[in-house]
């Protein structure tokens, strides 16, 4: 797995709770005080997915949509900052305003405490947005706000472990299926060029 895949880099990806163990070795940090500081983190980021999630779910076929919205934002700025982006959009089709904020209320529920996209939101939330949070939240190591330093201590725990496969069950599963995998035989079409 790329480096920045665990640094979240990619728009869906999150920090693995289940990475911590190996990365945040010697530290001190426990990594159950962790977890309940990245709940934190979820619930602050709750209506900024809801309001992404709008603007995913409105924006107009074929065209691109920008979905960045401001983190610090409350719920009623947000709803603004959509009513804002509506009023601006001018791609082609109207972006429906009313629908968009029916969205953004329908989906606050998911993205809050107890809501279906909340339950799962490593898989949900934007990784960039979960950093993002990160870097501005008391109480999180230092390392886990210097994104250098926190690229070095996962390639140290990748190099120094002996079975770095074995943090995350798919690892396992994927060192386990490219071991067991042999290349088809060689028959008289393939070696031909046909």
């Amino acid at each position: 797995m790329p480096v920045s895949v665990l640094l979240c880099e990619g728009e869906d990806n999150g920090p693995d709770v289940r990475l911590l163990h190996a990365i945040l070795r010697g530290t001190g940090v426990q990594v159950s005080r962790y977890v309940a500081q990245l709940e934190r983190v979820f619930d602050a980021l709750g209506h900024v997915t809801a309001a992404r999630i709008a603007l995913t779910c409105c924006a107009p076929r074929r065209n691109r949509l920008e979905t960045q919205v401001r983190l610090d934002a409350t719920k009623q700025e947000l709803a603004q900052e959509l009513q804002d982006k509506a009023d601006a959009y001018t791609e082609g089709t109207r972006l429906d305003k009313d629908k968009l904020l029916q969205a953004f209320e329908r989906h606050v529920p998911d993205c809050l405490s107890g809501g279906r996209f909340r339950q799962h939101a490593l898989e949900v939330f934007a990784g960039k947005n979960i950093l993002a949070k990160i870097q501005h939240t008391p109480g999180f190591h230092p390392i886990l706000k210097r994104k250098p330093e926190l690229e070095e201590r996962i390639l140290n725990a990748l190099e120094h472990d002996a079975e770095p496969h074995s943090w995350l069950p798919e690892w396992a599963a994927l060192r386990s299926a490219v071991e067991a995998w042999m290349p088809a035989p060689e028959t008289e079409a393939t070696s031909a060029g046909a």
